[in-house]
């Protein structure tokens, strides 16, 4: 009795996974049960982001801590103000070529050549045509501001512009860089702006030539002959407005770092680019902490205070937004990228570097401030543009 109980219950059983196996194969998709080999079908995989796309640093080539690993620093961006990176980068960090338009000398066909060649051999990157076209001074190291009129500025960014436009559509070019958005450099701005349009002859097309503003954001004197960066040429008479900084503790005061981000953000408003990215391709502390060795004696800011002017900027940048100034499609926020100078220049030039080429790259005390804040953020990406 129990063994005929047995076989009945088994053959219900049998019965049942027979029928759901006939009804799964009915409802199985023509594809699965004949594959097309000519398709091949993969899981949708969103790779996370590892950096910062925000953050960028600035770095000197040639010297000690320049090859540094980025990856404590999360920087989504990296400038050295050359063509080409001396060194390799990440995949997720983006280098920003620099195209110099200094000199007396500058051939048309021979500059929009090499642009083109450039961005042919880069599709997709980003391009920053010109460095500090408004100041003469020099920097360390070899590198050299622009120094030219603001109507030769617009000229050579024209013929570089659309060399790189017409090689690769895809690519990004950033206008400007001037050292600070002071009054008389807005005013140099103007000159520049209205030279371009007239340039191209369509607000259209000079439109189309620039996909983010770019400034540089220290805090300098501009009275001719005196510390700073002097004023821009072409405005040797013509510069009741030039900015006199005589308190040093004013070249960190965060109230006039924010005071100069509005106001160019407000500059670009008003000339119909409010909906264009604004970059900050260098910024940091003028001071260094320690005098050259055998002199001279300089104005000398502590490690610490560079670390607190820093911390201050990034907590601004990173919340800064205007519902009438900042970028719509950025939720209205006022910077889309920063980068702090420097990754690795001496420290009796500049406060701000996070490595001492000095002492063989070793870490410096605002870089390990500079970790210390990052670290916790998040990664993001889509930074604009």
């Amino acid at each position: 009795m129990r063994r005929k109980s047995f076989n009945f219950l088994a053959l219900v059983v049998a019965s049942l996974l027979l029928a759901l196996l006939l009804f799964n194969r009915s409802q199985t998709p023509a594809l699965a049960q004949d594959p097309d080999p000519s398709n091949v079908y993969l899981p949708l995989i969103i790779k996370p982001p590892v950096v910062l796309c925000r953050f960028g640093i600035a770095a000197v080539s040639g010297l000690p801590g320049y090859n540094t690993d980025l990856g404590p620093l999360k920087v989504g961006a990296f400038i050295d103000w050359g063509t080409e990176p001396a060194r390799s980068l990440p995949p997720e960090v983006d280098y920003i070529h620099v195209i110099s338009v200094r000199g007396d000398s500058f051939d048309d066909t021979d500059r929009a050549a090499q642009a083109a060649a450039l961005a042919a051999a880069n599709p997709g990157d980003y391009w920053q045509v010109g460095n500090e076209p408004d100041t003469s001074y020099y920097g360390g190291n070899g590198i050299t501001q622009d120094n030219i009129t603001a109507e030769t500025y617009a000229h050579r960014f024209r013929v570089i512009a659309e060399a790189i436009k017409n090689a690769d559509p895809t690519a990004k070019i950033g206008f400007g860089s001037i050292v600070q958005p002071t009054p008389i450099r807005l005013r140099y701005l103007d000159r520049a702006w209205t030279a371009l349009l007239i340039e191209t002859d369509s607000y259209a097309k000079t439109n189309s030539l620039v996909d983010f503003w770019s400034i540089h954001s220290f805090i300098l004197n501009e009275i001719p002959g005196q510390w700073g960066t002097g004023i821009p040429k072409g405005f040797e008479d013509d510069y009741s407005d030039a900015v006199a900084i005589t308190n040093f503790a004013d070249t960190y005061s965060i109230s006039l770092f924010q005071e100069r981000i509005l106001a160019m953000r407000r500059w670009m408003r008003d000339r119909g680019q409010r909906e264009k990215a604004l970059w900050i391709t260098e910024f940091g502390s003028l001071f260094p902490p320690v005098d050259q060795p055998g002199g001279p004696n300089n104005v000398n800011v502590p490690d610490s205070v560079t670390a607190n002017f820093m911390v201050q900027t990034f907590n601004y940048l990173n919340t800064a937004t205007s519902s009438s100034l900042g970028l719509p499609s950025d939720g209205n926020r006022l910077v889309q990228r920063w980068f702090w100078y420097s990754l690795n220049d001496h420290r009796y030039y500049f406060g701000g570097s996070l490595y001492d080429p000095d002492d063989g790259g070793a870490i410096t005390p605002v870089g390990n401030k500079f970790i210390q804040y990052v670290t916790p953020l998040t990664p993001e990406m889509n930074c604009k543009p």
